[in-house]
């Protein structure tokens, strides 16, 4: 994380009494604080449901057992585009690889 905020390791250089270098050490970027937030990190992904995307400790509780219950659907505009430019090729072989972007206008 601290990369992010344009942290950059420090060397420390160490000479002998002739001035000739004899050791140098890098910051370790993986200071105790870094290893920390990226374990957090970590054991919450571990904790939400692969399905759902939600905690898993909510939606796979026994007290939770039809208390969820479906909402309105929503269109994602982009995937709506990129299936309407996508006609075209449907009968191209292996048109599952092509990649169409959508563009958002103005």
């Amino acid at each position: 994380m601290k990369r992010f905020h344009g942290w950059e390791p420090a060397t420390t250089y160490e000479y002998d009494d002739a001035g000739r270098l004899v050791r140098s050490r890098v910051e370790a970027e993986w200071d105790d604080g870094e290893q920390t937030v990226m374990l957090a990190l970590q054991a919450y992904r571990n904790a939400l449901c692969p399905l759902c995307g939600g905690p898993l400790s909510v939606c796979t509780a026994p007290e939770n057992e039809l208390k969820f219950k479906g909402g309105l659907p929503i269109r994602c505009h982009a995937t709506t585009a990129r299936a309407v430019a996508m006609e075209p090729y449907k009968d191209q072989p292996h048109n599952q690889a092509l990649m169409i972007a959508p563009v958002l206008r103005d």
